[in-house]
């Protein structure tokens, strides 16, 4: 202990009474003990260093200028004061003879007195004392004292606090002027002294905290950045990782030892258990204290003088995506712990077969956990691993249980890092407006019991659009956005797209049936994987979402919408400004266009007031226009809210802000439509439970195969969608396997045309046609006479057509085509007019009609824009494409997960946080897949809900039935004869009083825009 060696013990050392000069009463010393125990504490690196520099004790404890060890705070011994979190504060110079605080001193912020120094620890700035002379007359008040923390927290305007000075006495030559400190002594006789903080050094020590804050977030933030175009290729990392790993084992089996080790060669070949296999291990004394000691000595050396700064892999949080974090542990391990490397490789890598990536993540996460273990500070993979365990599902409970044994942090640790990864969110996403990212915002219903909420996401537009032109259509031009030949697939306005949505559907067909019918894979191999169309040469990249808390909002209620609406537009005008050069400026017209004077307070507006209002919009439209009008999508009910509720009912306030002209678009997204289908579809397929006695039916199919849970209510539907859209899919699909057969058996010759790519997509659209499927609508076409198909003809025909168009639904979404999804929209206008096409009271149509009109008037910017963004793409690869509000709807079932765990109420802080931290545990969870050596996200496809052996007993039902047979016998006896098309009684008349009357309710809704 008395050595001027540092020492990297992890214990205070020893010292005796006998080490000092007889005179004890004028000197302080320790009294005799063994050792104080270190525990890991928050206190700053450079002073745990600094006692480890130490070269003498005594001169440490007897008037030097050395600061005195730091302890670990510990619960006050009987008699004191309970010391409050953190530790008592070190009183510091100038308790005695200090000179007083100068006015001077006291207004001037920067002012700091001789004997400290500014700096912060915990994102808190603090005073620390510089060596203090400290004479203590009593041995147990020393101990007492050295428990206590050193440091002054300054946060606070005024701080009370007690110190131990009855046999303490601080003799110093500095002075603080920056405190004037009252003493008054108790009964105890302790001191309780008051601290006056100047308000403007207070506000300057909160700034610094803010700005200490922003550079933390700004170095995660750094470090969860990764260029799209350049990804991390991590297969090769874990390649050059294994490398090292297999020069360390072989320097290793290379190691010579100075030792005579034949003695011990003999007694281990004798040995015959294994007590006399350790015997003979410690019979040679010289290699037992080299693997006991010196390799032992040197492995613990090298775990704790591992670097501790944020750049080494252990420490550094978040963990940077631009590396692979196992890899950079090995290649760490390599250069700063060979020692315990070389012992892991040749424990846990073998020697007979080549290293793989798993031997790479086994060694590098058993020498992070050992890191671990010697220094908390080292817990970057443990944080990394809790976060992705807790994402797939971990308790609360597991995680703690798993915390015991050093490889994960236990759930306080990572609820309180969650709050680090809400702000780097939030800052992540200012980052990407300050650049001009212009965004989309989804926003969908959370569906909670127990209070209204609404959940949005945030994509980020990948693709930049600023040299299109961004003027609008001119109004006077709304008029014949209404016409008929406006919104009809079949016109001669939509040709080029008619052509595109056949194509697309010949694809699809062919594809089913080259899958299911052995016979036609030889006909059909010609076919693509999938429909070709503008964007699918282009790269694909992951799509950037962000998840903001949720909004506590009922949608019905008009006025808490429009509130709801205010808020968007708030959060996006204060986006644009980020955006903008003239930052101030753009606030400025901000706070003009909410100032305004209203008729209720009996003050107007002057004309002079007015015309500045009016400038400011200007000005303000013009940024708006410059970073990307503002685009959001939801389902029916949100769409109907926004457009004939909160916009329309907004269109005569007096300000731009009032009539929320910032909210430009609101589009009306497709997963919902797609599942209004199928509602409208399966009461048309099973009318009744009896049609049983139909053959072919779906009724009859179902009660043959046993499959329980089809149901014609929406309700129903809604509950188990995936199940009846597969069996409309599959039900579809043995129809048109049935159709095929009749056709090569009928046209034979059609099949020796089938010669490329071309002649096969012919052939798919010439089999449809020969059956009259109408899977368009197109009003020069009449229906085919009565009596030219039976009721299972027409059955068959009906379904085919409904499933062409749920998978024409499908590729689209998979594909991102916004093109093929335009052509389906109108498609489905008529579609959902002709459930009743006499009365015309489907919402549906009316809304895809008032959807299609606005995307028109938009500028071809936005328009370009609505296309980029119609579906989102996580995995970025293609085919992955998702319905913006099927995603929201994934991440409503997390945000609702997220939300049970939470114990004190929806109305808790921590449900913001727990949400606001999805977006980065989202991007850290597929970061450590990748780590792995994982494929990466991928698009996720339901488990099949019908079974193999259910689709047989439907497939042998449907051949038996043979409905496209041209020799069986016509059967017309269903109970609800079938009309044989979704567009069965359409005409062109019915949709001119359509569009007639729903441009009298636009000009009624939206006077202004008319």
């Amino acid at each position: 202990a008395s050595s001027s060696q540092p020492t990297t013990s992890s214990y205070y050392p020893k010292v005796h009474e006998d080490q000092f000069d007889a005179n004890a009463d004028q000197q302080a010393y320790y009294e005799h003990y063994d050792y104080v125990e270190s525990v890991d504490t928050n206190e700053e690196d450079e002073v745990d260093k600094k006692y480890h520099e130490m070269s003498d004790l005594k001169s440490m404890v007897l008037n030097t200028e050395n600061q005195l060890p730091t302890q670990p705070t510990k619960p006050a011994l009987s008699g004191y004061p309970q010391p409050r979190k953190g530790g008592w504060p070190y009183a510091g110079p100038g308790l005695k003879g200090g000179a007083p605080m100068s006015e001077t001193d006291l207004r001037d912020p920067s002012y700091i007195p001789d004997g400290w120094i500014k700096t912060s620890r915990n994102n808190r700035t603090i005073f620390k004392t510089q060596a203090p002379r400290i004479v203590i007359q009593n041995k147990q008040m020393l101990k007492d004292y050295q428990l206590q923390n050193r440091f002054l927290n300054v946060n606070a305007e005024k701080l009370d606090f007690r110190h131990l000075i009855e046999h303490i006495e601080v003799d110093t030559e500095h002075a603080t002027d920056e405190m004037e400190i009252d003493t008054d002594k108790s009964e105890k006789g302790i001191e309780q002294m008051e601290v006056n903080c100047d308000v403007e050094t207070t506000e300057i020590l909160k700034d610094e905290l803010v700005g200490h804050k922003m550079q933390q977030i700004q170095f995660g933030t750094s470090r969860l950045e990764l260029d799209p175009k350049n990804p991390l290729k991590h297969e090769v990392e874990l390649e050059k990782a294994s490398l090292i790993l297999a020069q360390v084992l072989n320097e290793s089996s290379d190691l010579e030892l100075n030792i005579d080790v034949e003695d011990f060669k003999n007694k281990l070949a004798n040995a015959e258990t294994e007590e006399e296999v350790i015997n003979s291990l410690k019979s040679n004394q010289e290699l037992y204290k080299y693997f006991s000691v010196i390799v032992k000595a040197r492995g613990l050396s090298e775990l704790i003088n591992l670097p501790l700064d944020a750049s080494s892999p252990l420490v550094g949080w978040p963990t940077s995506i631009k590396e692979n974090v196992y890899c950079e542990i090995v290649k760490m391990a390599n250069v700063e712990a060979k020692e315990i490397l070389s012992l892991l490789c040749s424990v846990l890598v073998p020697r007979d077969k080549p290293i793989g990536k798993d031997e790479v993540i086994q060694v590098a996460d058993i020498f992070s956990t050992l890191a671990h273990s010697v220094s908390k500070n080292q817990n970057a993979l443990a944080k990394l691993k809790s976060v992705v365990l807790q994402s797939e599902g971990l308790s609360t409970a597991g995680l703690d249980r798993l915390a015991r044994l050093k490889g994960t942090e236990c759930s306080t640790t990572v609820s309180r890092g969650r709050h680090l990864l809400v702000d780097l969110g939030e800052a992540s996403f200012r980052a990407r407006v300050k650049q001009g990212k212009s965004y989309t915002v989804t926003c969908d219903n959370l569906n909670l019991k127990q209070q209204n909420m609404t959940q949005s996401i945030i994509h980020i537009e990948a693709k930049d659009t600023d040299h299109l032109p961004n003027d609008p259509l001119d109004r006077r031009l709304l008029p014949k956005l209404f016409e008929t030949e406006n919104f009809l697939l079949s016109s001669s306005h939509h040709q080029d797209l008619l052509q595109h949505f056949r194509y697309a559907v010949a694809i699809r067909v062919g594809r089913a049936l080259k899958d299911n019918v052995e016979e036609a894979r030889s006909i059909l191999k010609f076919l693509p994987s999938s429909h070709d169309h503008i964007g699918r040469k282009e790269e694909k990249v992951p799509s950037e979402i962000f998840i903001p808390p949720p909004d506590y909002l009922n949608e019905t209620d008009n006025a808490e919408f429009f509130e709801f609406c205010l808020k968007k537009q708030h959060e996006f005008l204060n986006a644009v400004a980020e955006s903008v050069e003239d930052k101030e400026a753009f606030l400025g017209d901000l706070e003009m266009l909410k100032c305004v004077k209203s008729i209720e307070s009996g003050i107007l507006e002057s004309d002079i007031e007015v015309l500045a209002r009016e400038a400011a919009e200007k000005r303000v439209h013009k940024e708006v226009e410059r970073f990307g009008r503002w685009i959001g999508y939801g389902d029916a009910l949100t769409f109907k809210q926004f457009h004939l509720g909160a916009k329309a009912l907004a269109q005569g306030n007096c300000t731009a802000l009032e009539r929320l002209e910032f909210l430009s678009h609101f589009r009306l997204a497709l997963f919902h439509a797609k599942m209004n289908k199928t509602y409208l579809d399966f009461p048309v397929m099973m009318p009744k439970r009896a049609m049983m006695e139909d053959e072919g039916s779906l009724p009859e199919l179902v009660a043959m195969a046993g499959i329980q849970g089809i149901s014609i209510e929406e309700k129903k539907i809604g509950n188990s969608y995936e199940k009846h859209d597969q069996l409309l899919m599959c039900l579809g699909h043995l129809y048109v396997s049935n159709m095929f057969r009749n056709y090569i058996k009928d046209e034979p010759s059609t099949v020796v045309n089938v010669v490329d790519e071309v002649t096969a997509i012919e052939f798919v659209l010439n089999m449809l046609e020969k059956y009259n499927v109408e899977f368009h609508f197109d009003p020069s076409t009449a229906d085919p006479p009565e009596g030219q198909w039976d009721d299972p003809a027409n059955y068959a025909r009906d379904v085919i057509a409904r499933m062409i168009l749920a998978e024409t639904f499908d590729a689209g979404e998979e594909e991102e085509d916004a093109y093929l999804l335009r052509g389906l929209r109108l498609n489905m206008i008529v579609y959902f007019l002709n459930r009743k096409y006499q009365i015309q009271d489907s919402k549906y149509a009316a809304y895809l009609l008032l959807d299609e009109v606005l995307e028109q008037q938009a500028s071809e910017r936005d328009r370009t824009r609505m296309d980029h963004t119609v579906c989102v793409n996580p995995s970025g690869r293609r085919g992955g494409g998702l319905f913006t509000d099927k995603f929201i709807e994934n991440v409503n079932f997390v945000v609702k997960e997220k939300m049970k765990s939470q114990s004190r109420g929806l109305n808790d802080a921590d449900v913001v946080k727990a949400v606001g931290a999805i977006s980065v545990e989202t991007k850290l969870v597929d970061y450590h897949g990748l780590c792995l050596g994982m494929p990466g996200k991928s698009k996720q496809h339901a488990h099949d809900m019908i079974g193999e052996e259910r689709v047989k007993v439907m497939m042998d039902r449907i051949e038996k039935v043979d409905p496209f047979s041209s020799s069986r016998e016509k059967v017309l006896d269903f109970i609800v004869r079938p009309k044989g098309s979704p567009f069965h009684g359409m005409d062109r008349e019915q949709l001119d009083r359509f569009t007639k009357r729903q441009f009298k309710n636009f000009q009624r809704n939206f006077p202004f825009l008319t």
